[in-house]
């Protein structure tokens, strides 16, 4: 079975052929397995045939999510697949939605230690034929959103899945109030919809990140480049090659000085400074890394402003 690639087909997330092992048979054998402990190959049940919904309460689960008329459940061992079910259904097939597979992030992950993020990581997601066209693919990533408050990409993020990320995952986190953005570079990276789309963003991005509880540091980024994006040109990203004391005698001679600004400062102190993500010629603001710390270099009429994180 492919994983690292979503399979929602109603926003085409995926160019080309699907694996012949991911289809609805699948996820209907796949449920009754991990469900009841049932090969569904070795019976002869009809899953058109209408049954009595009090059927439905033989399978050993939890619910996680209950939104527009569907649950996110789990089975009672948990091997990553999260199943999306339509408890209004009055047969199997109608009830068994799709699935979505996720790892569990815990706070001392490697690429999540220093923020402590919990959530889960999607790797793969796949809604059977007949609820296809209906929005239940995305519906699904709201709702893990919604139990797990952080939901993160995949690794590898092919055309289609970053589409859905763009189209449908940014809006639905920034009306929840919550933070998207991008761990890239040892940090997590603010992203509008324009970035995430752009290519060149992308090629630095290790995964995206959409969470409803981000880290307080997270946060406090997210305001010092509130309303600024990086394909504009209004947000610099550098990486700085030596430690942070070196990097602040630098920032000394330029800050509050009202002449100054922050294209001088990486300019003129090339050999210190490694570009990661840099558009235009006058940045609003600047997110340095450093070895072991992250500054933001905000523009303003008194010249440069340092924030240390």
């Amino acid at each position: 079975m492919i994983k690292l690639v979503d399979l929602l087909d109603e926003i085409e997330l995926r160019k080309g052929q699907l694996e012949d092992s991911v289809d609805d048979n699948y996820v209907y054998e796949a449920f009754f397995m991990e469900f009841m402990g049932i090969d569904l190959d070795k019976t002869d049940l009809d899953l058109d045939k209408t049954v009595d919904p009090s059927t439905f309460n033989k399978f050993k689960k939890t619910i996680i999510s209950d939104k527009d008329g569907y649950q996110l459940a789990v089975p009672s061992s948990f091997y990553g697949k999260l199943y999306i079910i339509n408890p209004a259904a009055n047969n199997f097939k109608d009830y068994i939605v799709g699935f979505i597979e996720v790892q569990k992030v815990y706070a001392n992950y490697k690429f999540t230690k220093a923020y402590k993020v919990q959530g889960a990581q999607v790797y793969l997601s796949y809604i059977t034929k007949p609820y296809r066209g209906k929005g239940v693919g995305v519906l699904a990533y709201d709702m893990v959103l919604e139990a797990y408050g952080t939901l993160m990409s995949d690794d590898i993020l092919y055309e289609g899945s970053r589409n859905l990320w763009v189209s449908k995952i940014i809006p639905l986190v920034k009306q929840q109030g919550g933070f998207f953005g991008a761990e890239a570079l040892n940090m997590y990276i603010p992203l509008s919809a324009d970035d995430a789309a752009n290519d060149e963003v992308s090629s630095v991005v290790d995964r995206y990140m959409a969470t409803l509880n981000p880290p307080a540091e997270v946060e406090k980024l997210a305001s010092l480049v509130s309303g600024m994006e990086i394909v504009t040109g209004e947000i610099w990203v550098y990486s700085f090659n030596s430690n942070n004391e070196e990097l602040f005698d630098l920032i000394d001679e330029y800050e509050n000085d009202p002449g100054s600004n922050i294209a001088d400062l990486i300019d003129e102190n090339s050999e210190y400074f490694t570009k990661e993500l840099a558009f235009g010629d006058e940045p609003e603001a600047a997110i340095l890394r450093t070895e072991n710390a992250i500054v933001v270099l905000n523009q303003t009429g008194n010249g440069i402003k340092s924030t240390l994180l």
